[in-house]
C-alpha cells in the first residue's frame, strides 16, 4: 500500500549512497534525503563506539542494531526520498539516548550540545511544518 519493498541489506547500502550521489549537490531533495539518512548514520556511529568502548550490552547492540535493519530494510525504492520517516523509525532506540546520557553525565558541554542542537533543530522542523511543509 506505501510502495514499500523488502531489499537485501547490500541493495539498500547500494541505494543509500546512489541516492546522496545521485541528488543535485545543494538541492531540496539532496537535503531531504540527506536528513532522512543522517538519523541511521548517527544511531550506527553511537552504536559502534558503544560497542568499542564496551559500555552496551549484547542485548541492547542486537536491539538497537535490528531497530536500524527494520527501518531501512524496506525503502520505497520508486519514491523520490526512499528512506522518508527512519528518524521517526528510530526513536524507538531508546540504548542509543540511554548512551548518550551516559556520556553527557560527565560532560556538561556535551549536555548542552544535545540540549541545545535539540531545541534548535525542533524550533526550525516546527517552522518548517508552520509554513506548510511536511515532516515526516
Amino acid at each position: 500500500m506505501w510502495g514499500r519493498a523488502r531489499m537485501a541489506p547490500w541493495l539498500v547500502v547500494r541505494l543509500l549512497f546512489g541516492i546522496l550521489v545521485r541528488s543535485p549537490g545543494g538541492s531540496y531533495m539532496q537535503a531531504l534525503n540527506f536528513s532522512d539518512v543522517l538519523p541511521v548514520l548517527v544511531v550506527v556511529t553511537v552504536v559502534t563506539v558503544g560497542v568499542v568502548r564496551r559500555q552496551m550490552s549484547f542485548a541492547l547492540v542486537l536491539y538497537t542494531l535490528g531497530l536500524v535493519a527494520l527501518s531501512v530494510g524496506s525503502p520505497t525504492p520508486l519514491e523520490i526520498n526512499p528512506f522518508a520517516s527512519t528518524g521517526r523509525f528510530l526513536t524507538a532506540a531508546i540504548p542509543v539516548f540511554l548512551l548518550l546520557a551516559r556520556w553527557a553525565e560527565r560532560r556538561p558541554w556535551l549536555t548542552w550540545l544535545l540540549l541545545g542542537g535539540g531545541l534548535g533543530l525542533q524550533a526550525v522542523l516546527a517552522d518548517f511544518f508552520v509554513n506548510g511543509g511536511w515532516i515526516i
